[in-house]
């Protein structure tokens, strides 16, 4: 009986990492680089290119992105009309707050008063002074969001002082004017108001509706009062003037130092120090009546 050989188990020997990348490169038949190793530069040549894919790859802005997407047809949306009595309105609430502490006496005084919010007796003393309109122009305040005519400050607290038939018909009057005026102007009502005191309300309404959230940024605020992000952020800056700054500036026009200009009080509220932002005023206030 014939016994067939068994085969001898076949030996595999060891390739060297030089012929393990000639194999890995054969493409098509061919060898391309076969047999070289890869110097630095072609090594940094080929990671940098890895990593220019990747960031491709996950990369939103990318144009060969997998996640690229349509651009945002919600961005920069067209402004919307500024409600004409907004912040008239504003200042009726703070007007009825100002006038239940007087009567409560929490407040003994409108100075005492003017103290606990932050402003004048003056100042507390023209907002309440609001309130004596006659109740039909009232109303039309609290409740017109949409007619895009509306009256200044100044003007309301005029008509305030006349007889309640008197206002009636001089507020009627005041809003057909002023509708003209607004059909030839952009801009109408106390943003050309002499003195200080319409900035320091705006910046005061602006930083409200800010902080209640109603505007997420500035941008969208300058969108809705139809001007410049950079105007807001420039009156906003008057909040950031020292108290005794403020307490000189934030008066009727006529009770102004002279010379003074908002371009001062703009480059004053930019100093931190609240100390640096009182010798600087004063600085100016001599040099502007030494002028005058």
């Amino acid at each position: 009986m014939l016994i067939e050989p068994v085969p001898a188990p076949t030996v595999h020997e060891p390739r060297s990492r030089r012929t393990l990348t000639s194999e890995a490169g054969k493409v098509g038949g061919r060898t391309p680089g076969a047999g070289r190793r890869l110097t630095g530069d072609s090594r940094q040549a080929i990671h940098a290119t890895d990593s220019r894919q990747a960031i491709h790859a996950t990369d939103s802005r990318h144009p060969d992105s997998i996640h690229a997407t349509a651009p945002d047809s919600r961005q920069d949306p067209k402004p919307v009309p500024a409600d004409p009595w907004g912040r008239v309105r504003d200042l009726l609430v703070r007007a009825e707050d100002y006038q239940q502490r007087l009567a409560d006496g929490r407040a003994s005084s409108q100075e005492v008063l003017g103290t606990q919010v932050g402003c004048t007796g003056a100042r507390v003393c023209q907002i309440v002074k609001l309130l004596t309109l006659a109740p039909s122009i009232l109303e039309r305040i609290r409740t017109d969001r949409t007619s895009g005519v509306g009256l200044g400050e100044r003007a309301l607290r005029k008509l305030a002082g006349l007889p309640e038939g008197k206002q009636v018909v001089a507020f009627e009057k005041a809003l057909a004017e002023t509708g003209t005026r607004a059909s030839r102007r952009p801009h109408v009502g106390t943003r050309n108001a002499k003195g200080f005191q319409h900035l320091f309300e705006r910046a005061r309404y602006y930083k409200a509706k800010m902080d209640s959230g109603e505007y997420r940024n500035l941008a969208e605020l300058a969108r809705a009062e139809g001007i410049t992000a950079e105007r807001i952020g420039q009156i906003l800056n008057l909040l950031y003037l020292a108290p005794e700054i403020a307490k000189v500036v934030d008066v009727p026009a006529e009770q102004v130092p002279v010379g003074l200009t908002e371009r001062d009080l703009r480059r004053i509220a930019i100093i931190r120090d609240w100390g640096r932002q009182v010798e600087e005023f004063a600085s100016i206030t001599i040099k502007a009546r030494r002028g005058s």
